[in-house]
């Protein structure tokens, strides 16, 4: 009996490691296929000669890649056919997260090698992601394919219905949208950047065969109350239905600027989301306040074309301004305040270029003017105060620097330490080191460091 049962678990033990040896096999395998279809999606993907493509990926053999490899061959041999049903409609699909990070390690294959791609790859496949993740990556690159500026893959007047293509939840719906707007997008918002000047004609041409959803303009879809995900950049909502207010108002510009029929301007103004301000806490602060400004003036044609044109401008002047380009960034924010005077953000960040260019002078003037237009925000009071600092002028500077210390207090309790920081500053050169130690304790506690 003993020797039976030895018998029996020797043969158990034979069938578990064979099973083992040809599920590491197998695993190897795939791995070795995705990482073919991976390279050579990254290969050709962009190239008009496409020889020797299809004999590469020709040992791709696998159940588990059946679809990854019809979409690669599409994606390379024929763009237009991605637009098709069968690779719109993926929520029945089998196996889409090979897909997914055959996708995302397309992106950096080629430059890394086999050796990288391979332990990549099985970080990639073993990491924890959603099926709403993988169908995001999936239709990112899909409309990266299809969407070229010059080149026609078939995208003009595109109409989509999501029971055609078998989406059914809001999230699932509202993140096909979005994705596919991303792209659609840069058609219009490259040509607009364009300087001197932007493309209009371009862009117009363009918003003309833009896609419909569900038989109505895509600027009708206003279901964006899913629940979010987390993605590379943060927030999905975030990241993309900033890029989408942009596209947005990028239409609203041309059409006042191709003098438009305002029937026209009005469609666009009351059934899209531009004047639904239950979205811009998704946007960042720059273009939230556009928005808020469209808002409040959306009776006024001046208001809304220069809200729509200045949103460019107030961003480069901030980038050239992160990059040290003061001269660029100076001359940004001075378009953009010829546009909109009143704005005392904008005044703000004029008075910060100049004082990051050294003009302290005329920092002090646009901080004042910030200053007149609206007195509650501590930015203007504690540039003011830095702006006299750096002229030696201690006692000027220091209550404009009390001033800011309370409405920070008020507004940005955060940045408190900023005004406590500059006050201690100042009466220490004003030699009132009584006053300035506990200033500076406070400030110093919370990471303070001079920056001016």
């Amino acid at each position: 009996m003993n020797r039976i049962i030895t018998l029996f678990f020797c043969v158990l033990i034979f069938q578990v490691s064979a099973q083992e040896v040809n599920t590491d096999t197998l695993t190897s395998e795939l791995e070795q296929q995705m990482y073919t279809l991976s390279k050579n999606l990254r290969k050709y993907q962009n190239k008009e000669d496409s020889k020797g493509f299809s004999k590469a990926i020709d040992a791709v053999n696998l159940k588990e890649l059946a679809f990854a490899k019809e979409y690669v061959e599409a994606a390379v041999l024929n763009k237009r056919f991605l637009l098709e049903k069968r690779f719109l409609e993926i929520n029945n699909k089998e196996n889409l997260s090979y897909l997914a990070s055959i996708i995302e390690l397309s992106a950096y294959v080629i430059q890394i090698g086999k050796d990288k791609s391979m332990i990549t790859l099985k970080q990639l496949m073993h990491r924890k992601q959603t099926k709403i993740e993988n169908q995001k990556a999936y239709y990112g690159h899909l409309f990266s394919m299809v969407i070229h500026p010059i080149l026609d893959y078939g995208i003009k007047n595109q109409r989509f219905f999501f029971d055609d293509i078998s989406l059914t939840s809001e999230q699932e719906k509202g993140m096909f949208f979005l994705v596919a707007m991303s792209k659609y997008h840069q058609l219009v918002f490259r040509p607009l950047k364009v300087e001197n000047p932007p493309l209009i004609s371009v862009a117009r041409n363009w918003l003309i065969y833009f896609p419909s959803f569900e038989n109505k303009p895509y600027y009708y879809y206003k279901d964006f109350d899913f629940e979010d995900f987390s993605i590379r950049e943060g927030s999905f909502k975030s990241f993309f239905i900033e890029q989408y207010y942009e596209l947005l108002l990028s239409h609203l510009f041309v059409l006042k600027e191709t003098e438009a029929k305002q029937s026209k301007i009005d469609d666009l103004m009351d059934n899209s989301i531009l004047l639904k301000p239950q979205y811009y806490r998704y946007t960042s602060s720059v273009l939230r306040e556009v928005l808020i400004n469209l808002n409040k003036n959306s009776d006024s044609n001046q208001s809304i074309s220069t809200v729509a044109s200045n949103i460019n401008l107030t961003k480069e002047g901030k980038s050239f301004l992160e990059a040290g380009k003061n001269t660029e960034a100076i001359k940004a924010f001075q378009q953009a305040i010829a546009q909109d005077p009143d704005n005392f953000k904008l005044l703000d960040l004029l008075g910060n270029a100049y004082l990051a260019d050294g003009d302290a002078d005329a920092a002090i003037t646009m901080f004042k003017k910030s200053i007149s237009v609206d007195n509650v925000s501590p930015i203007g009071f504690y540039g003011l105060s830095i702006a006299l600092f750096k002229q030696g002028k201690y006692n000027e500077a220091l209550s404009p620097a009390k001033k800011a210390l309370t409405r920070f207090a008020e507004l940005n309790p955060d940045q408190l330490f900023k005004a406590q920081g500059l006050i201690g500053m100042i009466y220490t050169k004003l030699g009132d080191l009584k006053s300035a130690k506990p200033f500076l304790k406070k400030a110093e506690k919370a990471g303070f460091v001079k920056d001016f």
